[in-house]
């Protein structure tokens, strides 16, 4: 993996949450998490920008609710970029037989608040919920 200048890679791991609801009326939603990737800010200590693909393989549309960590008062928010700045976004859709790209410059997630004690290698779990 290599890291650039500008962001240290830390590990990212991910768990997925399914919340009960509607079911779609198209099919399934069938996802799959790919290339997990976390990038620790050098310039803003304990800030985290969190970068991956998402596929739905299934019939069904589906959307990302929220992301959390497991580390005690930690901020995460879903992210997009739009003309060139950063704005919280409420969900991130996942539309049948697509991929959401999460990456700079985009969609992406950002955590905040995290331990200054976090370097490269470190290990880091999120935890995404799905409608």
């Amino acid at each position: 993996m290599k890291t650039s200048p500008l962001f240290l890679t830390i590990r990212a791991i991910l768990i997925v949450s399914l919340l009960g609801g509607a079911a779609c009326s198209s099919g399934a939603p069938q996802l799959v998490i790919e290339e997990p990737e976390a990038k620790l800010s050098p310039v803003i200590l304990g800030v985290v920008s969190v970068f991956m693909k998402i596929v739905n393989s299934g019939n069904g549309d589906d959307r990302l609710l929220s992301a959390r960590t497991d580390i005690p008062g930690t901020l995460t928010e879903l992210h997009d970029e739009e003309d060139g700045k950063m704005k919280t976004v409420t969900s991130m859709d996942i539309p049948a037989n697509s991929t959401l790209v999460l990456k700079p410059g985009g969609q992406h997630l950002m955590v905040f608040k995290l331990p200054r004690t976090l370097q490269t290698g470190s290990e880091l779990r999120i935890v995404l919920t799905f409608k």
